[in-house]
């Protein structure tokens, strides 16, 4: 761990300081994102997803060549159009804290992988 995060406490008690206490050591505890436009922006784009099933549906449904090919591209338009819309109201902190949230790996989970 090299240096210690915690200094000694002298008779005196002068080189007691919170910054030695806690120092580089300190977690800071992240806040999700809050308001209506960050939850809207993630039902928009958790949805976006839900599109996706659908396509393989489109070759069965009972209309022309053309018409398939029209409503394939409108549900791409669509699901996509949503993630975008979805994107921008999360916000770039709302998908940095997603990321982290639901992608990085915690000290936890490495540590077990190593042993």
């Amino acid at each position: 761990m090299g240096r210690s995060a915690v200094c000694r406490v002298t008779a005196d008690r002068s080189a007691w300081s919170w910054d030695a206490i806690l120092g580089k050591n300190m977690v800071k505890l992240v806040r999700p994102p809050q308001g209506l436009s960050f939850w809207l922006g993630v039902i928009l784009v958790v949805l976006s997803f839900g599109i996706y099933p659908a396509y393989p549906v489109v070759p069965f449904l009972p209309i022309s060549a053309w018409r398939k090919g029209e409503v394939a591209v409108g549900l791409l338009a669509v699901s996509w159009g949503m993630f975008f819309v979805g994107s921008v109201l999360v916000g770039k902190k709302g998908v940095a804290y997603l990321r982290r949230r639901f992608f990085e790996r915690s000290e936890r989970q490495l540590g077990r992988d190593r042993t």
